[in-house]
């Protein structure tokens, strides 16, 4: 809630509509989010971000108890993506990215610690979303919109630029919004916008994601997960690994990952990390790299897992 000037602050209610709490802050709220369970009460949490100096706020939402605040410099208004850990395993931790400020950051959402921060131009970020791997490292990556009229993506282990594109003069043509869209062009990796404040709409190529001739094999939903074996098997050095991924009827898609392991446990390639709809999908697998021998590797999405063995003879 605000009015001209103050006071500023945040209200809870229960599902009766009758006010719960109220947190006060000092300035305007520009965007709120609501958290997964951070104090273990099983109520869902909130996260807020407040004012001019880049504030971010987490909060009770069972009391309005405040669990943490900092402030990550002059910002505008921001607004704030709850986004998976950095190891995008499905833990239930979770991070936060955020527009407003001029450096781009990525906060634990328990903690408020800063895991890392990037400079990109120096000029507020007004757009910000998480990407799929575009990168090939396992990890999904982050796009962002400046005031300089930049879109950038980094990386999201490190907030390290790996690609830039200007939209023209600076201001003028801020990128005001950026978002992730589904792959269009049938690998994994997932396409994404910019657009400026002279309305012009560019769509980016999510690239092949560091893998070789993934695609659907056919749209008709399977039954059950499945994984099945690599072919040729043995083989030099390419094989196809195929599988299959269900319906869940409480989401459209799976976070689906296929891992490549040497016979030590050791883990040499990741083939699959994205959100993934019902479909039987086939993928490349290049071991022109990788000594001779044996080597494992496994599927998991959702609470399904399972693994198989092949061999590369050189």
């Amino acid at each position: 809630y605000s009015s001209n000037g103050g006071p500023y602050g945040v209200r809870g209610f229960n599902n009766a509509g009758s006010l719960t709490w109220t947190y006060p802050v000092t300035s305007a709220v520009w965007d709120l989010a609501v958290t997964p369970d951070i104090q273990g009460d099983g109520v869902s949490d909130i996260a807020g971000f407040v004012g001019f100096n880049g504030t971010v706020f987490t909060v009770s939402g069972s009391t309005g108890g405040q669990f943490w605040t900092v402030n990550l410099g002059a910002s505008i208004d921001g607004y704030l993506h709850i986004i998976e850990n950095m190891e995008s395993d499905g833990a239930p931790d979770k991070n936060i990215i955020t527009s407003g400020p001029k450096d781009l950051y990525r906060l634990d959402l328990r903690t408020g610690n800063i895991i890392w921060s990037a400079f990109l131009d120096g000029n507020y970020i007004h757009s910000v979303d998480e990407l799929s791997d575009v990168t090939g490292d396992g990890r999904k990556d982050i796009v962002a919109g400046t005031q300089n009229s930049n879109l950038y993506v980094t990386k999201g282990d490190s907030g390290r630029v790996v690609f830039t594109y200007n939209f023209g003069t600076a201001t003028t043509n801020t990128v005001e919004q950026v978002a992730a869209l589904r792959s269009i062009d049938g690998n994994i990796s997932s396409e994404f916008l910019g657009g400026s404040r002279t309305g012009k709409l560019i769509c980016f190529s999510g690239g092949p994601n560091g893998v070789v001739g993934i695609k659907a094999a056919s749209d008709i939903i399977p039954e059950k997960f499945s994984l099945s074996q690599n072919y040729p098997n043995p083989f030099n050095p390419v094989s196809t690994i195929k599988f299959d991924i269900t319906q869940d009827p409480r989401r459209e898609t799976q976070d689906v990952r296929l891992i490549v392991y040497d016979a030590l446990g050791k883990e040499v390639s990741t083939l699959v990390n994205e959100d993934l709809s019902p479909g039987t999908y086939e993928v490349e697998f290049d071991g022109r790299n990788l000594s001779s021998g044996i080597y494992f590797y496994r599927l998991t999405a959702g609470s399904f897992s399972e693994v198989k063995r092949m061999m590369l003879i050189k």
